[in-house]
Formats: C-alpha cells, sequence, structure tokens
C-alpha cells in the first residue's frame, strides 16, 4: 500500500487506551513511514521529553509564532 501525505497537523500524547483524545505518539510511528514524516507536524506536548521523542522521531513540531503556508 502507499500512503500519499500532503500535509497532516495531529494531536499527540504519550498515553493510550480508551481514554486518550489525542494520538499516542507511539501509534503515530507505527503507522507513518519514515520517508513521510517531515510532512507531520505534532502539536500539544506534555513535556519537553516529547518534543524531543517528536523531533528524534522525523516529525516536525508545530511553533506558535511560525504562519504555515502550503498555497501554491
Amino acid at each position: 500500500m502507499y500512503l500519499y501525505i500532503q500535509y497532516i497537523f495531529q494531536d499527540i500524547c504519550e498515553g493510550s487506551g480508551d481514554m486518550v483524545v489525542h494520538m499516542p505518539l507511539q501509534k503515530l510511528i507505527d503507522i507513518v513511514p519514515e520517508d513521510l514524516r517531515h510532512r507531520v507536524f505534532c502539536m500539544h506536548f506534555e513535556n519537553q521529553e516529547m518534543i524531543d521523542l517528536v523531533k528524534k522521531s522525523g516529525f516536525l513540531v508545530v511553533e506558535t509564532n511560525k504562519l504555515y503556508w502550503f498555497g501554491s
């Protein structure tokens, strides 16, 4: 299966289970191939360690002081 991602902005969390309202980071790591992670922006972090893991995993971090424009 080929997965195409233009851009995704994804709320993430550390935990898992029935009461989680955002996608667990580990699930995002499991389903997004490494070569597409540079198109996935993560947000709503619980701590600095989570931000570091997101970056280490190849995903991008949403910055509050940055304007994102993806138009042509």
